[in-house]
């Protein structure tokens, strides 16, 4: 074999799966699609700095008013890790052998085995996107049930007693019924200090979704529009269906955590991946040489406390 090393499609796969995955995570699915994207060269995951308490010494003041001691910012650190997803990619030994001698044809060698594999890898990490982080022994991403929440610890921060106003704005329903009160109730309490958000998008599974659709009363009562129609300067895939109530688009997503509501924030939020996929092997398995891909990727949420959930709902 003169013309093509497994070296090469080592090469070739570290080098194009990150934009396929790119862009088979932008074009194609409605929940990853919400995030902004970004990535990073590598390291342990992503840290940010928190300013939760202003200086007290600032405030109004009149002539003769004594000096009052100067306060101080409250600042800590707070971050994820990356979580890691790996995949198989297998060539088979025939195809490498007819392109031996021209080593142009390994992106049509392995191209259709690169966009299923991105595909498969967006499949799993939407169902990771979706959970609390504790699946498959804490492997998965860190995903939104595990920001949006009150008793646990997230992006290194104890919410149930160290760091309470690292608390989200949670409500389960008492017997389970939900009324247009209550999600007003919520969103009201996001909108008022100290969290002071500026909620944009709802997101729930259909059975929620036909729960609002029907409580809501008449006066307020939405259509059902096409994606393009939805003005909340946010992005939705084709085909999704939307309401509004209060000014705020509600989602469903096909799949997604049932009994739940969870309002969000959008600043602060992105889904991040490691530009530089990690590609082992090859090992020999019958007549195909096997090749791992592994991506490190978290979905990351800078201000939990900003964020809402109505939960128990049935």
């Amino acid at each position: 074999m003169t013309g093509l090393a497994l070296s090469d499609i080592t090469g070739h796969l570290a080098e194009n799966l990150p934009q396929t995955l790119a862009d088979v995570v932008g074009r194609l699915d409605e929940l990853l699609g919400l995030f902004p994207q970004g990535d990073a060269a590598g390291g342990a995951g992503k840290y940010w700095r928190i300013n939760y308490s202003g200086n007290g010494s600032v405030s109004s003041y009149g002539d003769g008013d004594p000096e009052v001691a100067a306060g101080k910012q409250s600042i800590v650190k707070a971050g994820l890790t990356w979580k890691y997803t790996r995949g198989q990619i297998r060539v088979s030994r025939q195809a490498i052998e007819q392109a031996a001698d021209n080593a142009s044809l390994i992106g049509d060698i392995v191209q259709l085995e690169v966009e299923g594999l991105a595909k498969d890898i967006r499949h799993d990490l939407v169902t990771q996107m979706m959970s609390d982080g504790t699946g498959n022994g804490g492997k998965d991403l860190t995903g939104i049930q595990a920001a949006i929440a009150t008793g646990n610890t997230y992006a290194l921060l104890e919410r149930a007693a160290a760091y309470t106003w690292w608390q989200s704005s949670v409500a389960a329903q008492a017997g389970g019924s939900l009324t247009e009160a209550d999600i007003q109730l919520r969103l009201d309490d996001l909108r008022s200090s100290p969290r002071s958000a500026n909620p944009r998008l709802a997101i729930c599974g259909p059975t929620v979704f036909r729960i609002i659709a029907n409580l809501l009363s008449a006066n307020v009562r939405p259509t059902y529009m096409a994606a393009s129609d939805v003005n909340s300067g946010i992005r939705y895939a084709g085909g999704v269906e939307v309401l509004t109530y209060d000014g705020i688009p509600i989602m469903r997503i096909n799949g997604y955590t049932s009994g739940v509501l969870h309002i969000l924030d959008m600043d602060g939020w992105s889904y991040d991946f490691i530009r530089r996929f990690l590609v082992d092997g090859p090992t020999l398995d019958a007549d195909s040489h096997v090749f791992g891909v592994s991506v490190g990727s978290q979905l990351f949420c800078k201000y939990a406390n900003k964020q809402g959930a109505i939960t128990s709902i049935t």
